[in-house]
């Protein structure tokens, strides 16, 4: 009997942290989803692109990556702020974006910034990118400036986006297919399920938040208010304690109210 209540409470102790884990990581992607939306909203949409629209992209190229869709969206969130990518490249530029950090073994974002930087401005973000390692031709550069100069930066940025693809394409989904790359998508694909019923519990605890922060909130006040009364009350608590648990009840109570 007691080894099946022992089991029982490893089973719910189990549970309360998997849930718990699942609230934080839903919480780690609504703020990852707010950002993505403030960015559009600041930008004007300059992209071209909703939220959703770059939502769903992330969630594509997560399925054949090793990168989760929130850091795929953090990437992407980090390339809508360069207004001059537009919606005809983004799908193309976050594939590059995913090769490149592979490829550098850095993270999406960090790519993304030395992506963005270059594509917004083509002619001059050769230079930037050449400082990487990426060589371009002495053709590609009279091609690029071109573009550039007669207001065609798409096509300026697709110039960029193909050399990228020659020396980096494919990386990424090589990377997705070792058998390290396989453990990762499903330690993603995992976090995907947490996220999802992570959401499910958020607006409860929202509510349960929004009715107890007004109470703990009196408290304070009550607290400032009467500093004395709470140290009186405080130091009855201890003497009860000590009487009744001695001081491991006392520093319950006190590390409680800490």
């Amino acid at each position: 009997a007691d080894s099946i209540k022992t089991a029982i409470g490893g089973i719910g102790i189990a549970t309360a942290t998997w849930l718990g884990k699942s609230i934080s990581v839903a919480g780690a992607a609504e703020k990852t989803n707010a950002d993505l939306a403030q960015t559009i909203k600041s930008t004007g949409g300059a992209a071209g692109l909703t939220a959703k629209q770059v939502s769903n992209m992330a969630d594509k190229f997560s399925a054949s990556t090793t990168y989760s869709a929130a850091m795929i969206k953090s990437g992407q969130n980090m390339l809508l702020t360069f207004t001059n990518i537009g919606s005809k490249v983004f799908p193309q530029t976050t594939q590059a974006m995913l090769d490149m950090a592979t490829k550098m073994k850095t993270d999406p974002t960090q790519a993304a910034m030395t992506l963005g930087k270059a594509l917004n401005d083509p002619a001059n973000g050769l230079t930037k990118l050449t400082r990487v390692g990426v060589t371009f031709t002495a053709q590609q550069k009279a091609q690029v400036k071109q573009m550039q100069a007669t207001g065609n930066i798409a096509g300026a940025q697709k110039v960029i986006l193909a050399e990228l693809n020659r020396e980096f394409g494919g990386q990424a989904t090589a990377a997705a297919n070792t058998y390290e790359g396989s453990q990762q998508r499903l330690r993603n694909q995992l976090t995907a399920v947490q996220a999802t019923i992570g959401n499910q519990l958020l607006p409860a605890l929202l509510k349960i938040v929004s009715t107890v922060a007004p109470v703990i909130q009196q408290v304070i006040v009550f607290a400032q208010q009467n500093p004395k009364l709470v140290t009186g009350i405080l130091g009855v608590i201890a003497v009860l304690g000590t009487l009744v648990g001695g001081m491991s009840a006392v520093n319950t109570v006190l590390g409680l109210f800490n």
